[in-house]
Order: C-alpha cells, then structure tokens, then sequence
C-alpha cells in the first residue's frame, strides 16, 4: 500500500512538473521582441476607389532578438471591413526588397488577408517590410484605415496598425487674424483668412467668391495676396502676368471679387491664406467688419462669415516712423518719429492739449521743439503739450527718448489722449530682455538642510554686448531669494562667444542683509562680446532655512553690467531677470516611476510593466499630446491629488512640493504659484485631458526624451 501511495506521489509530481515547462512555453509567455509601425499615414478621400498606402514595418528590437529565425515564422494580416486586396493582388511581391528577411511562401489569401511564412539569419537585426500596393476603397467606407497582424507562437507582437484615414472632401474656413481699418483708408490690408483641406487636393480648382460689406470696396491695383502652403493655387504669377490677365474679377462696384484657382496635383494636405486689400469709404459705418466667401460645385466651399477687421471713426491717427527693438534696463533709447495726422478739418481742436503717456516707461529728457505744440508738463511718464489756436494737419515728435525697467519685457505703448481729441495706443519699441536664463535641470531642495548641491545655471545674452563692460567694476550678479544663502563660492566660464570676464571668473560673495551669511554671488566684466555670449555658473551650494515653505525656488539676476546706473535709480531695481529654477519641499517623496509611452498605443510602460492609458497619445501641430491623468500616475500622484473642475475647465496637479494648474485651451498656465506658458494649449480628446509632453514632464522636474523612429516617448521621474 505505502509502494503504491509513492507511485501516485511521484506520478503527480512529474505532471505538474511538465505543466509548469509547458505553461513556460505556452504563446503567451512569448517576450515581444519586435517594434511594428507605418512609414506613412495618409488622408485619402472618400472618392478615391483605391490607394497605395504606407509600408508596414516589423523590425527586430537588436541584433540578439530572435523574432525572425532562420526557421520560417507565420504573419498574417487583416484588412479592416470595407478595404480589401484587388483581384489581381501580387501577394509575393508584397515582401519590399529593403527586407531582410526572406519570403518562405504565401501560405494564404483572400480578398481582406494573407498569411506569409518568412525566415530571418540570427545575430542580424532583421527587418519585414510589407508593400500592400493598391488597396481597394469600398465607395461606402469612410474611417481609419487599420490592419490587424498576428503572429502565433513566435515573439512577433500582435497588434493592429493606422494605414491611414478615408474622409469626405470637405473644406474648413476660419479667420487666423483681424486688423484695424480707420474711415477712409486706402489699400489697406484685412485680416487673414485661412482655407485648409481635409484631404488633399480638396482645394484644386474652382472659384472663390468674397463678397464686402457696404462702404468698403477691392483695391484696383491688387485685390488680394496668397499665402500658405496652398499659395501656388493664386501664386504671384498669376496675379499680374506680363500678358495683362489675371486669375481674378471685380464686379462694377468692386465689392465682389472672384478668385480662380489653378488645378494643382499634390498627395498633400494644405491651406490658403488670404488677406485682402481695400479702400474704405468716408460714408463706412464703424465697428466689426465681415464678409462673406463661398466656393462653387468644383470645390465645394461652404458659405462662410468671416470677422477679419475693426473699423475705426479716428479723425486723427498716430503712427510711429519704425518700431525700435530695444534691450531692457537701457537708458536714454530714441524712439521713432512719431505723427500725429489730422484726416479732416476740425479732427483737432486749437489751443486745447495732447497728452502722451508711457505705462511701462519713462521719458528721458525733452523732445525736440515742434511749431504749433508748446510743451506744458513732462513728468517722468507723461508728456503735455498746448495746440495752436488754428492746428495744421500734421505735428511731427521728434527726439523722444525713453529708458525701460530691467525687467520689462514685450511691447512699449504710449496712450495719446487730452483735450484737443487725441484718443489712441501706439507701440512704439520692442523690448527684449538683455540675458534669459536657463538651468542644466529642475532641483529640488530640502528645508533646513545645508550646503545642498544646486544645478548649474546658464546666464546667455540676448543679443551681443547686452552684458555690458563700459567700466572697470561692472558687474553680474546671481541673487538667492529669502531664506536661501549660497554656502560655498561658486565657478564661473564662458561657455559660448567672446565675452571676457574679469580675473578669470572669478566668483565673489556679498552679504547684502549684513548678517553673515551670503545673498549674492558676482562677477565682474572685463570685455563685452561682440557675439551672443553664455556665462555658466557651476558647483552651487545653498543653504536652505528650515522655515522656509514649500514653492518654488525664483532666482534673480542683475548687476551694474545689465542695467544702466541711471535706469536702476529710477526704477529702484537692478533686476534684469527671474526665472524659477528649483523646488523646496518638506513633504515625503513620492513613490515616482519611470515609463514609456508610444504614440497610437493605448499602453504604456510603467517600471517595466505594461499598464492601460485611458486614450492613446497623438502627434497634433508638431507637438506629442499624452494623458494628462496617467503622466501624473507616473509621477507618484494619485486620484485625490488630481482634481478637476468642469465649470473652469481647469485641472490641478499637487503632490511632492509641486503645483501645476493648467486650463483647457489656455497656454498660459501655473507652476507653484509661477505664471508659466507653453506654446500649444492643453485639450479635451474622447473625455480626457490631453497635454503637451515635455511641458508637463518638465513641470514636475522630470525628463523626456523623444525616439523619432519608434514614435516613443521615455519619461523619467526617478
């Protein structure tokens, strides 16, 4: 009895032995070992009873990958319902010659799949490129284009894969821009309007009809100009070729214009930009100007009313000879000529005031004598000045100089206002920042913590000479906000232009508040570039005081070398930029992971583990959108550190000493309190909140790292 109860021991022992090396062997315990993606995904229209679409590539991850063997492996792909192979399909042919691998057999066919036997070389990092060629469009079809592979029993993943998209030949029209018109303009230009297919060629041929509101009529010299990647369709050529045609036509009243377009081939999507050239009537009424633009049965263009200018009723204009481009923190920068220009009599008011006022400036000095305007009170921002009993048509501004805050950045305006019926903003200078400084990477420091390591920090120019060196002890400094010191003297080089610093670069410390310890950090200039210049700080080490709160880290720069004595005095500042470069925390860190993500793939990898993303990520304008929600999982957050609020359309991130707020459709948005901007704007897609990649990464002080080739996004948090 006990020899048999042995047997049946031993007998169940071995089988469960042998399940667990089967279940080893089993498919699904294969490693995908292989990346599958499209060279091309094309748009391709409705009508289009056939198209070649984009090659489907199946490549080895390396050389040690053994996807592909020298023994034949089985793919078999499937067409999505409503495309198929043609009758006369070459499906041997179908193995593109820039393979590696070799084709075995067509093991079999039909209408929507094929099954190959193909073989690889070991060590080779092999590759399967398949050309399906022509694929027939069902005329009902409309849709993704989509091939479903699978491969059964090797390490070849199964998946499905985006040939392309099947869309109706539809045309989108919308304003890109407005400008303003004034009662009585002469060839003045409207804002623009941009026309942009959905498919390629939508826009070939045809004519476009734009119809004007009353009081404004097309230029006779030249009513329109194209612009876009479509602009060949009413390109220059044939606006005004020599033999006296034209590819356009006013009627009697030329407030109606037709424009013919040419016959193009292209397998591209584009758009046309319009702007068009009027004259306005005296009789105009003001305010919003539309009009009306609609195609014909070739192109199809809906009818469309478009907001493209303001009409303003200005008797008198004020107009700027040149914009000027200015460095911050400057003093004494002359502005152009400005004219203030009466359109009709009585516009001005004799003996009565004009008024100029600056908002983010300063006046320096008089400005020159004009006949007709005596000047009555210049106060820093403001300028007066008495008309003449009877005013000419024209006054002249000459000689106005101004100086501008170290750390004003954008455009400078002054309000002309006053008595004598001046009621106009100009921009008359452009202000860039003398330095913009950046940081090798986000930090993060902890309260009460001493002489802890901080990134190096990238000081460059904005433009040759902005750093300044007019005499011996002008200098560049680098200043820690309240309750942060520098604890050791930091190094300082020249790591792009000729800038010359003073003593090697060496780094001095000042205690600004008088209580030991040091605020400050500076340099001195010996020479100034004669090219852009970058000044980078090294080995920084910063004490941090244990009262010191949560938020981020805003470090300024300044200095005698960046701002002008005189503007420092006015301003009472010295500060010629702030940028957030860090983080203090004295929260726990977060259980932060690092992933992959892949564009079209509703998946992603977290820690080496596959997880679920609620949408796949998507290329949109240039830029990678991933999901908000499962970025911010990486992070270490979790649901009650993601909030959401459907009134504001806002979403804010907060966890590990960070806080980022951001809104839909809005590309400004927070960082700890900080106004940040991004250049595409976060959106809603299939109910999830979409984000541009690398501002959000970014944000939380990770790093992400873009694979062309794959479509992958690598993101690290840790």
């Amino acid at each position: 009895m006990k020899n048999n109860s042995k047997l049946v021991s031993f007998t169940i022992t071995f089988f469960v032995l042998a399940a667990l090396v089967l279940f080893w062997h089993a498919p699904g315990a294969y490693a995908e070992e292989a990346e599958i993606y499209v060279d091309d995904e094309v748009v391709v229209s409705d009508n289009a009873p056939s198209y070649n679409f984009g090659r489907v590539f199946i490549v080895e991850d390396d050389e040690s990958s053994d996807a592909f063997k020298e023994t034949p492996v089985h793919i078999t792909f499937t067409l999505v319902d409503g495309v198929e192979f043609p009758d006369d399909a070459d499906f041997s042919g179908m193995l593109d010659k820039s393979s590696t691998v070799k084709l075995d057999r067509v093991i079999s066919s039909s209408k929507i799949s094929v099954t190959f036997s193909v073989y690889g070389s070991s060590n080779v990092k092999d590759k399967a490129v398949f050309d399906f060629g022509e694929l027939e469009i069902q005329s009902s079809f409309e849709g993704d284009v989509e091939v479903e592979i699978e491969s059964l029993d090797s390490l070849i993943p199964s998946d499905t894969v985006l040939l392309g998209e099947v869309l109706p030949e539809e045309i989108d029209v919308s304003e890109v821009s407005t400008s303003t018109l004034v009662v009585g303009d002469v060839d003045v230009a409207t804002g623009i309007v941009r026309i942009t297919e959905t498919v390629a060629g939508s826009l070939n041929g045809g004519v476009i009809n734009v119809t004007l509101p009353e009081g404004i009529k097309f230029s006779s010299k030249k009513p329109f100009s194209g612009g876009g990647t479509l602009a060949n369709l009413v390109g220059q050529d044939r606006i005004d070729p020599k033999d006296g045609s034209t590819n356009w036509e006013l009627n009697g009243n030329r407030d109606k214009l037709k424009l013919y377009l040419a016959n193009k081939v292209t397998n591209k999507r584009g758009f046309l930009d319009l702007t068009f050239n009027v004259n306005v009537d005296f009789e105009a009424e003001p305010g919003d100007v539309f009009i009306d633009l609609e195609g014909d049965e070739t192109n199809n263009i809906p009818l469309n009313t478009l907001y493209v200018a303001k009409l303003k009723d200005v008797g008198v204009t004020v107009n700027v000879a040149g914009i000027k481009t200015i460095t911050a923190g400057t003093w004494d920068e002359e502005l152009g000529e400005i004219n203030i220009v009466s359109s009709s009599p009585g516009s001005l008011i004799g003996n009565r005031y004009i008024v100029a006022e600056l908002d983010n400036a300063r006046f320096v000095g008089e400005p020159s004598r004009v006949r007709g305007l005596t000047l009555t009170e210049n106060t820093g921002n403001k300028l007066v000045w008495k008309l003449e009993d009877t005013p000419r048509g024209e006054y002249a501004l000459n000689n106005i100089r101004i100086c501008t805050a170290a750390d004003t950045i954008g455009e400078v305006t002054i309000n002309f206002t006053g008595t004598a019926g001046l009621d106009e903003i100009v921009t008359v200078a452009n202000v860039m920042p003398p330095v913009v400084v950046n940081v090798e990477g986000f930090t993060g420091l902890k309260a009460g913590v001493q002489s802890q390591p901080f990134t190096p920090v990238l000081v460059r120019e904005s433009g040759a000479g902005a750093i300044m060196a007019d005499s011996a002890d002008m200098e560049l400094s680098l200043r820690c906000p309240d309750g942060v010191k520098f604890a050791a003297r930091p190094m300082a080089a020249v790591v792009e232009g000729d800038i010359v610093l003073d003593n090697n670069g060496y780094v001095y410390l000042r205690d600004r508040g008088n209580d030991g310890t040091f605020e400050e950090a500076y340099l001195k200039i010996e020479k100034a570039g004669t090219v852009p210049s970058a000044i980078r700080f090294a080995n920084i080490m910063l004490d941090v005081y244990s009262d010191c709160p949560d938020g981020p880290i805003e470090l300024s720069v300044g200095g005698s070398s960046l701002v002008e004595e005189e503007t420092a005095e006015v301003f009472g500042d010295d500060v010629a930029a702030r940028a957030v470069v860090g983080q203090i925390f004295t929260t726990v860190p977060l259980n932060k992971s690092n992933g992959i993500f892949w564009v079209g793939k509703s998946y992603y990898n977290q820690n080496e583990s596959l997880a679920m993303a609620g949408v796949a990520p998507y290329i949109k304008d240039g830029r990678v959108y991933l999901p908000l929600r499962n970025v911010a999982y990486l992070y270490g957050l979790t649901e009650r550190d993601i909030t959401w609020d459907q009134a504001t359309q806002t979403v804010n991130l907060t966890g590990g000493g960070y806080s980022v707020v951001m809104n839909i459709g809005k590309n400004e948005y927070k960082l700890n309190g900080a106004d940040m901007r991004m250049e595409v704007p976060p959106e809603i897609y299939n109910g999830h909140t979409m984000v541009p990649a690398r501002y959000l990464v970014e944000a939380l002080g990770g790093k992400i790292t873009w694979n062309d080739q794959l479509k992958a996004i690598y993101i690290q948090f840790k």
